[in-house]
């Protein structure tokens, strides 16, 4: 059985600590992921590209998620992960990347999502 797994493109690595879990970080904001999707991740892996052919440049195993706070971005989920080290630097097999509906050309247009 596969390790489920979310590939995201991210080109501004906008990544924070989590403020109660040291060594954990938070990315967000990502939208249009249901909240059973989202639980389905916990203990699967998360990806960071910054084009869809390319490898992985941050990796990490999704430890929690939570929605994102009235004064952060609305309707949006906020994955909790520890970063592995060394970065783990898959490529994505497939060209089965979905659109997020998202317009900034910068941030986090496609994802992938392998349950």
């Amino acid at each position: 059985m596969e390790v489920p797994r979310i590939h995201l493109i991210e080109k501004q690595w906008l990544v924070q600590p989590n403020a109660d879990e040291p060594g954990v970080l938070e990315s967000g904001f990502w939208k249009h992921i249901e909240p059973q999707v989202a639980e389905r991740l916990i203990g699967g892996k998360i990806y960071f590209h910054l084009k869809q052919q390319e490898r992985a440049y941050a990796s990490g195993r999704i430890v929690g998620y939570r929605h994102a706070l009235e004064n952060e971005r609305i309707d949006s989920i906020v994955f909790l992960f520890r970063p592995d080290d060394p970065v783990e630097p898959m490529r994505v097999q497939s060209l089965n990347w979905e659109p997020t509906n998202l317009r900034h050309i910068n941030v986090y247009p496609y994802r992938q999502i392998i349950l």
